[in-house]
C-alpha cells in the first residue's frame, strides 16, 4: 500500500475522530500486501464501553463485535468497528483493554481491496466470537449484506 494513501487516511481520520485518532497520536504503521495497520496512542485512555460509545457516534462506523475473553479479569476486553463499505475508506479499528481494563492504543487496518476487507472482517468476526464471551456481535448475514449495497 502506498504511503501517500496512509497519509491521506491520517488526515481524513484526524477530522472524523480527532479525540481518538489524529496525526499527533499516530505511532507508525506496518505495511503488508494489500493493507496497512496503523497504530494510534490514545491521548486519553478509556475503557472499552467508552470506546464503543465513540465508535457508535460515528456515522460511517459499524460495530463488528465486543467480546470478553474471561469474566475473571478486566484485561483483554476487545472491540472492533469497521467503516461502511459505501464510504471512501475501507478500514477497521480494534481496541483491547490492558490489565486495568483501560484501552490506550487503537489499531486501524486500512485496506486497498473491498474483497480483502470483507473477507478479513468475516474471518475476524468468526474467530473472535468462537473463543470468547460475546457482549455484542454483528450477525454474519448483516456483515455480508453491507458489502452487497
Amino acid at each position: 500500500m502506498l504511503k501517500h494513501k496512509i497519509e491521506r487516511f491520517i488526515t481524513y481520520i484526524s477530522m472524523q475522530m480527532p479525540s481518538l485518532m489524529s496525526r499527533a497520536n499516530y505511532a507508525g504503521a506496518e505495511i503488508f500486501d494489500g493493507m496497512a495497520i496503523l497504530e494510534f496512542k490514545l491521548p486519553k485512555p478509556c475503557d472499552i464501553s467508552d470506546l464503543l460509545d465513540e465508535f457508535d457516534d460515528q456515522m460511517e462506523l459499524i460495530i463488528l463485535y465486543h467480546i470478553i475473553p474471561s469474566e475473571a479479569t478486566v484485561m483483554g476486553h476487545q472491540c472492533c468497528a469497521y467503516s461502511n463499505p459505501s464510504f471512501d475508506y475501507l478500514y477497521k479499528v480494534n481496541g483491547i483493554s490492558d490489565d486495568n481494563g483501560i484501552c490506550d492504543t487503537l489499531y486501524a487496518s486500512l485496506y486497498d481491496s473491498l474483497e480483502n476487507f470483507g473477507l478479513d472482517l468475516q474471518a475476524e468476526l468468526n474467530d473472535q466470537t468462537a473463543k470468547s464471551k460475546v457482549v455484542f456481535a454483528r450477525k454474519e448475514e448483516d456483515l455480508l449484506r453491507d458489502f452487497m449495497k
